[in-house]
């Protein structure tokens, strides 16, 4: 009996490999055993079969339909009692379900049926690993997150190596699944066996974009495992010397830099923009108490005007929408997984993104066409306050500018007006107008490489980010999350017309070949009907040519 469940279980899966859907039908039809009994010695079932089959999903489903009518028409009272047993059965060796095996092998449809059908998705295969470990370890995010907000499984479930959905993302090198996971998981030190948390498991996959991910995310760089070895220890030991540069503690003076970002958790603090308000306020009272007094109306009618336009400028700059995306109401996560790639898909805002868009560890949000976010105006950088920046950072180089040469004017009391004021405290008077050139100074040489940098970026036509932002070199996936550095429609453009050049030319150099050879096949024949030599024919074929 044995034999013969065996004997139609393979004959049954040579119709599905061979794409025969009839003859699995009567074979199923005409079988004279029990459907239930579709089992070899190894523990895989019928159900295991049409998991684990390497044929389109959509005939599998077909497959699965003709299998689950046999039962409904050979057990109609009890059909689901029947096939309940098969479902939940799990294989000797490596104890994985049914449903296990539509996992690894990324059935969607399959598993959404076997669900309905009764299977228990929290079983647990030999490695102590349940649907969640088994979604990260098939690279299938869609499947993760279905069973994360279908099924609520939980995200914090450990197999039997101590290994949590964390670390099997960075073992397979996700970083798709990463970034989603760390949106889920707040604890980051969580370790293995052998004491190690994710942050070494990245660093030992070498990958850069895994390690980045972690240290925003505020994974500890001083994490030891059980041999008290940190991250640090490990990418010296590798000889990762990218890797070492990004785990050694970042300088406080990084958090002021608008180009790159500190790989640590950010927030959005007022320090920054509070000594912004202060210097601002503080330089202008100096130069209305102490210069203006002294200079003729129209310089100081000039100076209130740049004062009027760096207020309104910085004003506006500072409370405008950068261009923040928002999540639609009809929008969750899954369905938008089922519809977009990973790569243009934010977990965080659960939003599109485009080319340009990236989140923001600063606000917490997608910036369209971001370009940095800065410290001094307390926001992002974006589409929709782009113009705006631009005209306050130009307005501030003149600000700057404009008070220096007065300042300098007045210290060597170029425009000294008959009223004098500050007569009596001259050298005060001196030092107060010198203090205010110093102070412009200063501010001049934050603002100048700025606005450097933004008019560069205006001439590219790039962002501060794309050129700026940290990037990897040698990308191990097939498609970057990085997406600033994918070709724009120009590139792909000119790329497409230079593959369709290079295929006309090998065209036309493979009909070359084909005449040459035909002419050479003629001359040769020629050569044999009329009994002349080689280079006879040849001299002829030549002189006809001509």
């Amino acid at each position: 009996m044995f034999n013969e469940a065996y004997d139609l279980k393979a004959d049954l899966n040579i119709c599905m490999q061979t794409l025969n859907s009839e003859k699995f039908r009567e074979l199923l039809n005409l079988a004279r055993i029990d459907l239930y009994k579709l089992t070899d010695h190894l523990g895989f079932n019928i159900f295991h079969d049409i998991a684990s089959c390497i044929i389109k999903e959509e005939k599998l489903a077909e497959y699965l339909e003709i299998l689950k009518k046999a039962f409904v028409e050979r057990y109609p009272d009890d059909w689901q009692t029947m096939i309940l047993p098969m479902l939940n059965s799990q294989a000797v060796h490596d104890r994985n379900s049914p449903l296990h095996c539509a996992i690894l092998n990324n059935r969607k449809k399959i598993i959404e049926e076997f669900i309905k059908l009764g299977s228990n998705f929290r079983l647990k295969n030999v490695h102590g690993q349940n649907v969640m470990h088994l979604s990260v370890i098939a690279g299938n995010i869609q499947l993760l997150a279905y069973f994360k907000y279908k099924h609520g499984m939980p995200i914090n479930e450990l197999d039997n190596d101590g290994k949590s959905l964390l670390h099997l993302a960075i073992s397979n090198n996700n970083e798709y699944i990463l970034s989603l996971l760390l949106t889920w998981i707040d604890d980051l030190e969580i370790k293995d066996k052998e004491g190690r948390t994710p942050l070494h498991a990245a660093v030992l996959s070498r990958e850069y974009y895994l390690v980045r991910s972690l240290l925003v995310a505020g994974a500890k760089r001083k994490a030891r495992d059980n041999s008290g070895v940190t991250p640090l220890d490990l990418a010296i030991q590798n000889g990762a010397f990218e890797l070492i540069r990004m785990l050694k503690e970042p300088l406080v003076i990084c958090k002021l830099n608008p180009c790159q970002s500190p790989l640590k958790p950010m927030e959005k603090t007022f320090s920054a923009y509070i000594l912004y308000i202060f210097i601002f306020v503080s330089r202008y009272g100096l130069v209305f108490y102490f210069m203006l007094p002294h200079y003729p109306v129209h310089v100081i009618i000039i100076s209130c005007i740049i004062f009027i336009m760096s207020f309104l400028s910085f004003f506006l700059v500072s409370c405008m929408n950068p261009g923040y995306l928002y999540q639609k109401p009809d929008q969750d996560l899954l369905t938008l997984y089922e519809k977009i790639h990973p790569e243009f898909l934010c977990p965080k805002c659960i939003v599109k993104r485009t080319r340009t868009t990236k989140h923001c560890q600063h606000c917490g949000r997608c910036v369209d066409r971001y370009d940095h976010h800065c410290p001094w105006i307390r926001n992002c950088v974006g589409r929709k306050n782009y113009r705006v920046f631009i005209w306050f950072i130009t307005i501030c180089l003149i600000d700057f500018t404009y008070h220096i040469v007065i300042s300098l004017l007045e210290f060597f009391k170029v425009f000294h007006s008959e009223f004098k004021s500050f007569e009596s405290n001259s050298e005060f008077h001196s030092a107060a107008t010198l203090m205010i050139c110093i102070i412009n100074f200063i501010c001049m040489l934050f603002i100048i490489p700025v606005v450097y940098i933004q008019y560069t970026n205006i001439l590219r036509k790039t962002t501060t980010h794309e050129r700026f932002a940290y990037h990897k070199e040698n990308r191990s996936t097939f498609i970057s999350i990085d997406i600033t550095n994918m070709p724009s429609a120009s590139e792909t453009t000119e790329r497409a017309s230079i593959a369709m050049k290079e295929a006309n030319e090998f065209e036309n150099f493979q009909k070359m070949r084909k005449d040459s050879k035909i002419s050479c096949w003629k001359r040769f024949k020629k050569r044999k009907s009329s009994n002349l030599s080689l280079s006879t024919v040849i001299e002829k074929s030549l002189i006809n040519d001509m």
